[in-house]
């Protein structure tokens, strides 16, 4: 649902900009499956090497990154 509404919003600007909207969506498209394969790709070799710890390890960065953006602006 986060990447929808992220989504949402990054459609709506684009339809306020004279910029051109074909390569900017297209540079959006492949940065964002660019970074999701890395993504699954490093999640499936922590989740290899550390089994458990993997899913801890995960946890902890969501709970960070989440505090980092909740707390700066």
């Amino acid at each position: 649902l986060t990447v929808s509404i992220d989504s949402l919003t990054v459609g709506f600007a684009f339809g306020l900009t004279k910029e051109n909207i074909y390569l900017a969506s297209s540079i959006f498209m492949f940065l964002s499956s660019t970074f999701t394969a890395l993504g699954l790709i490093l999640g499936k070799r922590i989740q290899e090497k550390y089994q458990n710890k993997g899913k801890i390890i995960g946890i902890i960065l969501m709970i960070g990154l989440s505090l980092k953006y909740l707390f700066t602006s």
